[in-house]
């Protein structure tokens, strides 16, 4: 069952953006490919970070990933950021040469967001 085949009323996810994920993964990175449905949103956004740690390594490439990032911030709603920092975000914040690019990278909302749910994935880490 794919997320979408629920009621978008009950799960009250009015997001275009959001429905849309793949799509725009797509236009900024094309490389990615995803073996998930373009509806399965949170098994998307994870295997492209998994995607972003594992294969991206160029300059040009890291650029179109934060392209995407910038990009969804912006045009998102606030499901599109859970989605982001649930699925995106906490995976690259163990990594601190995708942490200081993106930082260093990304726009000043977008970087606004990273910065300020990174402080509650570092509280979150020490409560372990």
């Amino acid at each position: 069952m794919h997320l979408k085949d629920f009621d978008q009323e009950y799960l009250n996810i009015d997001d275009e953006y959001f429905w849309k994920i793949l799509f725009h993964i797509r236009t900024h990175v094309p490389e990615f490919a995803s073996i998930w449905e373009e509806d399965d949103v949170y098994p998307i956004v994870y295997e492209f970070s998994e995607f972003i740690l594992n294969r991206v390594e160029n300059i040009e490439l890291r650029k179109q990933v934060v392209s995407f990032i910038d990009e969804a911030v912006e045009q998102g709603r606030p499901p599109t950021e859970d989605l982001l920092v649930l699925q995106l975000f906490q995976p690259l914040y163990v990594n601190q040469e995708w942490k200081k690019f993106l930082e260093e990278n990304l726009s000043n909302k977008a970087v606004f967001i990273f910065k300020k749910y990174f402080e509650a994935f570092k509280k979150d880490q020490g409560s372990k």
